[in-house]
């Protein structure tokens, strides 16, 4: 949860403008405070609430660059809807606000349209004189398209940076080294991080994704629990926690921590923690419940496609694999040219069901497509050292 939400200042913004929906007092409240209860509603799943919010604010303060950039955001990647947010945009009266600058970069973004993103971001990087004001508008825009997952990006920006001695450098810098696979170097910021603010618990939770990625799975759980030490209500070390004794399979306590995690966030999107629980509870035999979580999950996905091939692996890595291969089949068959994920699993389940050209046919496409995922699948059908792109010619070990 957004430890804002839990304040007593915001507690009482969030009274007040109840109170004046219901005509009960007087008072006033700012853009930003209003557009602060609309995103507080948008956590809690109150779609209704913050669109209601959101719509009072614009009509009180046209213009006003926070309430339309939050609007323009639901409607470009919740409701797709490019054109709406476009001309929410054109509102915004201050188009030197950095939100205003975001919002269109990530208009661009939605459109695979990176450079142009970068070129508009840096127009009005150019205007700017005051090294320090250079210095944090630079590591901010590195960190946004460090969430955008373009670390090329973040890494040019990074280096227009002339002093790197902030915190906030270097925390960009380890979440850059991070996405960039060098996990060591980026650990080492944030334990250098942590020497000089112990009770930091963004720090502990970076560090603990880190070591998820770097597998170092003993080190997480030890980072989570610093961080849940410090905040027992901390949604993300929870998930942490969970992640990594999952990956040391210790299912029983993974799910303790899974079930705490929707405890926590009872209105997000926890679609791919109801399939890893359906995942745990399937390898416990108790297929009922699996079951139950599966549909669950499904049903509160914004990817569909997606979630229904991890049920398969799920359903895959348990034994089932005629009804993995039935699932797949059918989501891969109706999939975009472009979709990579599932081909691998595909091909393995066509071997090991013995449908030898089907398998010969997903294991081409699985190899062009996701070749580090055919190698996890597939490569022990084939000679030691083999070339995921030489398993089409390569004779198979054995075929079952």
């Amino acid at each position: 949860m957004n430890k804002y939400y839990q304040t007593e200042k915001f507690k009482a913004i969030l009274n007040t403008y109840e109170e004046l929906q219901q005509g009960n007092i007087g008072g006033f409240l700012d853009a930003e405070e209003l557009t602060d209860i609309a995103e507080y509603y948008h956590y809690k799943g109150m779609m209704k609430e913050m669109m209601d919010t959101l719509n009072y604010t614009i009509n009180i303060f046209p213009g006003a660059v926070a309430p339309i950039v939050l609007k323009a955001r639901v409607e470009l990647f919740h409701n797709h809807n490019l054109k709406a947010a476009q001309n929410l945009a054109e509102e915004v009266e201050d188009t030197n606000d950095m939100e205003y600058i975001y919002l269109m970069a990530e208009t661009l973004l939605y459109q695979d349209k990176a450079s142009e993103a970068n070129a508009f971001i840096n127009e009005h990087y150019s205007q700017l004189s005051d090294n320090a004001e250079r210095d944090e508008y630079a590591t901010e825009v590195a960190s946004f398209f460090l969430d955008y997952s373009k670390p090329e990006l973040a890494k040019r920006w990074l280096d227009k940076v002339m002093k790197k001695d902030t915190d906030y450098y270097k925390e960009t810098n380890a979440r850059l080294l991070k996405e960039e696979g060098k996990y060591e170097e980026s650990e080492d910021i944030y334990n250098h991080l942590l020497d000089n603010n112990p009770y930091a618990s963004e720090y502990w939770n970076e560090l603990a994704q880190s070591q998820i990625l770097h597998k170092d799975y003993n080190g997480a759980v030890t980072s989570s629990e610093y961080a849940i030490a410090i905040n027992p209500e901390d949604d993300d070390a929870t998930l942490n926690k969970a992640t990594a004794l999952f990956a040391l399979n210790n299912y029983e306590e993974a799910l303790k921590y899974y079930l705490r995690y929707k405890e926590l966030v009872p209105f997000g999107d926890t679609s791919s923690v109801d399939i890893t629980i359906g995942h745990i509870l399937l390898s416990m035999e108790d297929d009922e419940k699996a079951k139950e979580y599966f549909e669950h999950g499904y049903m509160i996905s914004e990817d569909k496609p997606t979630t229904l091939i991890h049920i398969a692996i799920s359903t895959f890595e348990n034994g089932y694999t005629s009804y993995a291969y039935d699932i797949l089949k059918t989501i891969i068959g109706n999939c975009e040219e472009k979709w990579k994920l599932g081909y691998g699993y595909l091909a393995r389940c066509c071997y090991e069901l013995m449908k030898e050209d089907e398998f010969k046919k997903y294991l081409a496409i699985a190899v062009e497509r996701n070749p580090e995922e055919s190698t996890d699948l597939l490569g022990d059908l084939f000679p030691e050292g083999t070339e995921p792109k030489d398993y089409p010619t390569t004779p198979l070990l054995e075929f079952i």
